[in-house]
């Protein structure tokens, strides 16, 4: 199993921190909540769980199947039970880098992984994955720290893994400041996955079912919101957001939501 780490940009030990910050703003007031509202965070709610699932936001890597963990920039490197470490244990708590985008965006990134291989006859036929990254970092006109905390199974259905079924808990926290004139926000998500099938022999990889309870929690300026629903997972690479008294479809390659399919 490989990970895609180079590109990140995001961080945090999650949800505490984001209720600490709506303690201490005590003029927080809630946000009106409407169909424009709902319509534009079902889309962000969705890509949010597609990247992290597919390593846009540093962490593991799904699409990249049942194989071998590959860590760049690592500090140390620890393999437990086994010599071949595509059946045991693998552990790296020694993550630590520096990202450059061009001059203008600068990062430092920590944290750790730790995979569970389970074996057939010597073959890898799934394995049980944790991964905390934290990232702290400036762009132009603000300063941001951003997490992701992944813990999840991924268990291959078929003979050659091509097919393979998800479950777990994903968390993402992403704090932006911009400073005195643009202010401070926070942004909480979190996704439950059950029974996600993914189709890692199709180009893209293409998650044709399953479901991924949510909570989307922030707070901006000094506006709080908190969103809750489910994302159904249909093929051929769209997801039904039903925030239960609405529903939308997200295109999870474009981005594109609407009422209709």
């Amino acid at each position: 199993m490989k990970t895609k780490l180079l590109s990140a940009i995001i961080l945090l030990s999650g949800v505490a921190i984001l209720f600490n910050a709506c303690k201490k703003s005590e003029s927080a007031k809630p946000a009106t909540t409407t169909a424009t509202t709902k319509q534009t965070a079902g889309a962000q709610i969705a890509l949010n769980l597609y990247h992290s699932l597919t390593g846009q936001f540093g962490g593991i890597n799904v699409y990249n199947g049942i194989s071998t963990p590959s860590v760049p920039n690592s500090t140390s490197t620890v393999k437990v039970n086994s010599t071949n470490y595509a059946c045991g244990f693998y552990i790296n708590n020694g993550i630590s880098y520096n990202t450059n985008i061009g001059d203008t965006i600068k990062s430092s990134t920590t944290g750790g992984l730790s995979f569970y291989y389970v074996c057939n006859n010597g073959s890898a036929i799934g394995y049980t994955a944790q991964d905390t990254l934290t990232t702290v970092g400036t762009a132009p006109g603000y300063s941001f720290i951003d997490g992701l905390s992944q813990n999840y199974k991924v268990t291959g259905l078929n003979p050659n893994n091509s097919l393979v079924t998800v479950d777990g808990l994903i968390q993402a926290t992403i704090v932006l400041d911009r400073g005195t004139k643009g202010g401070k926000s926070l942004t909480y998500n979190s996704f439950t996955l059950s029974g996600l099938q993914v189709h890692l022999d199709q180009t893209p990889p293409d998650i044709t079912s399953g479901t991924a309870v949510f909570v989307a929690t922030g707070l901006s300026g000094t506006t709080a919101y908190a969103l809750y629903g489910t994302l159904t997972f249909l093929g051929n690479h769209m997801a039904k957001v039903d925030y239960y008294d609405s529903i939308y479809y997200v295109n999870l390659l474009t981005g594109k939501i609407s009422a209709t399919i």
